[in-house]
């Protein structure tokens, strides 16, 4: 009987200390950066806004024409001066 009182005794000691004890701390996730890898680059931002002058280009059989106006110019002067253009140069002859 003595045996088992000391036996009983030990039991609760090794339980009551086991229960005392605070859980460990879960591990630190893993860094998603290697150590010594540069940043990534930062996301593109898309086109820059469009302009406001207007840009006519006209291409016909190999022959090109590219005409950006000045922003002051409206676009209707600006087709004005491209069709002048056209008609003085147009493409070449055969």
């Amino acid at each position: 009987m003595k045996i088992v009182l000391i036996a009983a005794a030990a039991l609760a000691m090794i339980s009551s200390s086991a229960l005392a004890q605070e859980p460990p701390k879960p591990p630190a996730p893993p860094s998603t950066e290697a150590p010594g890898t540069p940043p990534p680059p930062p996301p593109h931002r898309g086109p820059p806004p469009p302009e406001k002058s207007a840009h006519i280009r006209v291409e016909d059989k190999g022959f090109k024409v590219d005409v950006k106006c000045s922003e002051d110019e409206s676009t209707s002067d600006c087709a004005e001066i491209v069709y002048k253009l056209l008609d003085r140069v147009g493409p070449p002859k055969k």
